[in-house]
């Protein structure tokens, strides 16, 4: 619990109350000094908040909100009060840390003297957030890392790396580049990554204090390619300056199968791929569909099943989609398919799991339009979509859209809401941006732009979110 406020006013308004009263009666002799000294609440998520006791306004406040939607309708407060006072609250005789009270509206707490005479009351106003997140920008313009349009980004060490990326739509990047804000980044000279040649569309993960990059295509060597072009290496670094290739002297089906963009996710000791692209000579093709699990952090791969949806010969997993954890349950969301005989066309369906071996697929009732390259994230047991990309007819003509907007859900992903209002201006729509999630503060950095023409500009700043 903890508490501030205005001690002077308060012994002046103590003296004056005491107007120094003489008298022999029994009522005169009790003590007339009333008032609140201290105020909070003893809910775990609430305890840590400070509550201002205003002596002069007569209010009890919490200066920073609660979480957005909070629940404030059973809340147990603790306090002290001037010595021989009594407290009520709604005009109910009150104990210290006793009772829950409903705090959706304000509430009257009144503390009365000794002497039955002298009384204050405050209004109690616990202050909830009413925005589920708020934003502002770190770099404008130039956050001093390259044109990137399809890098990867993860936090290591309490600092944001950017790795790779197919650099201005002319060829791939290797440079990995560091931040310790999110402002300025920074290149990190590096022979031994550079050395190993990885390019883009790999997935980065960490586990156990290092990052692992995992499959990916654009090698400059062509060792550790599948037939199709496509990374079967798995690499490691606990600094990002040294890395080990852990794959070294596996051979076979001890190989992680070549996946473009793989759904890597982390259970326990465990590490998961649950197919996303494949590749043929730098093109990306129809999606894999296996799923395939490294108990040794990533130094070998076991098949686990042959398909998310084993025997159904038409389902494929989208590649560029969002893949996210809530609270034990597995996501993967929206994304795109391509291959040489179908032009690109995007989805917005979503997959779950539990033990990331059998999937079902999440009946919606209202949903976000399909697309790739968004963000998704996971706070507090909402689902988060930013911006993404997709396709639509201009006159017979395809033309790129990128998205600017914010949904959420708040039951697994069965209805988004989108929510205006939330993203900053200056805020352009983008897909394959790096998203950060560290606490409750989201990093997006930069990403690709299309106009109202459809026409690719590359972005190179960079936002950070607060989740309430």
């Amino acid at each position: 619990m903890k508490t501030i406020f205005n001690r002077w006013s308060f012994v002046v308004m103590i003296i004056a109350i005491s107007s120094f009263f003489c008298s022999c009666s029994d009522n005169d002799s009790k003590s007339d000094l009333t008032g609140l000294l201290t105020y909070g609440f003893t809910d775990e998520t609430v305890k840590d908040y400070e509550f201002t006791v205003d002596q002069t306004a007569k209010t009890i406040s919490n200066k920073i909100a609660l979480a957005y939607k909070y629940d404030v309708s059973s809340l147990t407060p603790v306090w002290t009060a001037v010595n021989k006072t009594k407290v009520y609250i709604n005009g109910e005789l009150a104990t210290s840390g006793a009772k829950a009270y409903d705090f959706t509206n304000d509430v009257k707490l009144k503390v009365v003297a000794e002497n039955n005479t002298n009384s204050i009351e405050y209004t109690i106003k616990v202050n909830v957030s009413q925005n589920i997140s708020s934003w502002n920008v770190l770099a404008a313009s130039d956050a001093g890392y390259p044109q990137y349009t399809d890098m990867t980004g993860f936090m290591l060490n309490d600092k944001i790396f950017l790795a790779g990326g197919i650099k201005n739509f002319e060829g791939n990047g290797y440079s990995i580049y560091q931040s310790e804000d999110g402002k300025v980044f920074q290149e990190l000279i590096n022979d031994n990554y550079n050395n190993f040649g990885f390019t883009s569309r790999f997935t980065p993960v960490v586990f156990k204090n290092q990052v692992l990059l995992i499959g990916g295509s654009g090698y400059y060597s062509m060792t550790d390619f599948n037939e199709a072009n496509v990374a079967r290496a798995v690499w490691s670094s606990s600094d990002c300056q040294n890395w080990t290739k852990i794959t070294e002297g596996k051979t076979g089906d001890e190989l992680i199968p070549g996946f473009v963009h793989p759904n890597v996710f982390v259970k326990q000791d465990d590490i998961y791929v649950c197919g996303s692209g494949g590749a043929s000579f730098g093109s990306i093709m129809k999606g894999t569909n296996i799923i395939v699990k490294s108990s040794d952090g990533g130094a070998t791969w076991s098949e686990v099943a042959e398909s998310l949806f084993p025997g159904d010969d038409d389902f494929e997993v989208p590649y560029y989609g969002g893949r996210v954890e809530l609270d034990g349950t597995y996501y993967l969301i929206g994304g795109q398919y391509q291959n040489a005989f179908k032009p690109e066309h995007f989805t917005n369906k979503i997959y779950k799991s539990t033990n990331l071996e059998n999937w079902t697929e999440v009946v919606t009732k209202s949903i976000f339009p399909a697309r790739s390259g968004m963000s998704c994230f996971a706070y507090k047991g909402r689902l988060y979509l930013i911006g993404g990309r997709s396709v639509i007819d201009n006159n017979g003509d395809e033309k790129n859209v990128s998205y600017s907007d914010f949904w959420v859900s708040e039951d697994g992903g069965v209805t988004w809401e989108e929510k205006t209002d939330i993203l900053p201006e200056g805020f352009k729509s983008r897909a394959n941006h790096v998203t950060i999630l560290n606490g409750n503060e989201v990093t997006i950095i930069g990403g690709v732009s299309y106009d109202e023409e459809g026409n690719a500009s590359i972005l190179t700043d960079s936002w950070r979110g607060t989740l309430n």
